[in-house]
């Protein structure tokens, strides 16, 4: 077992998980994709995908976006921080690309939160949530979501500066994740070291 650097020492580096506890995380990242493809089809913010990368999502398939969301961590991050801040300004969407967002976030934010509560391994574990996190989370009425959901820049991207993780990803033909995928995305480190890794992936 290895020590995760973002969630604390008390964090490790366990077997991968199984395919029941993945469903979610994966339901969770097709809609992040599809959001995406959205938004590369009609030029709005990509939430940080390394440069570049955007216009290859415009032509996927729902099929190639189903196979990228096999990769068994968060393709997008959660941002939980200024939470008291959230709580006093919501934000009303001015475009069908915003409500699309803050419907997205909501559904993030909502599987995180029952995650915290009930599966605070699998909150951490998939969606790189830290201990501190996960706790503040858990503070949170249910009721209040919808506003933390209207915040800008709640969700993002995950891997921003892998560019060469998002392309192996993108480009993907395999009916199975590939193994050197699936350790990378089981690494505590992998946030923090995604280009190193993902570069690799092209020697495979």
């Amino acid at each position: 077992m290895v020590n995760s650097h973002r969630n604390g020492p008390e964090m490790m580096f366990y077997d991968p998980p199984d395919s029941d506890q993945l469903e979610e995380l994966q339901e969770l990242n097709l809609l992040f994709l599809i959001y995406l493809r959205s938004c590369a089809r009609e030029g709005g913010d990509c939430l940080g995908i390394p440069t570049g990368t955007a216009a290859r999502l415009r032509e996927l398939s729902m099929t190639a976006l189903q196979a990228m969301s096999d990769f068994p961590r968060s393709l997008f991050n959660v941002e939980l921080h200024n939470i008291s801040a959230a709580r006093e300004h919501f934000e009303l969407p001015h475009t069908a690309l915003e409500q699309s967002r803050q419907a997205l976030t909501l559904t993030v934010l909502h599987s995180a939160w029952n995650m915290s509560r009930n599966r605070e391994f699998q909150a951490r574990m998939f969606l790189r949530l830290s201990a501190t996190e996960t706790r503040r989370l858990r503070t949170i009425p249910l009721s209040e979501l919808p506003l933390l959901a209207a915040r800008p820049g709640r969700l993002t991207c995950a891997f921003p500066g892998a560019r060469a993780l998002w392309i192996t990803l993108i480009s993907r033909t395999e009916t199975e994740m590939p193994r050197a995928l699936r350790m990378i995305a089981l690494h505590p480190d992998a946030e923090f070291r995604p280009v190193r890794q993902a570069i690799s992936l092209h020697h495979l």
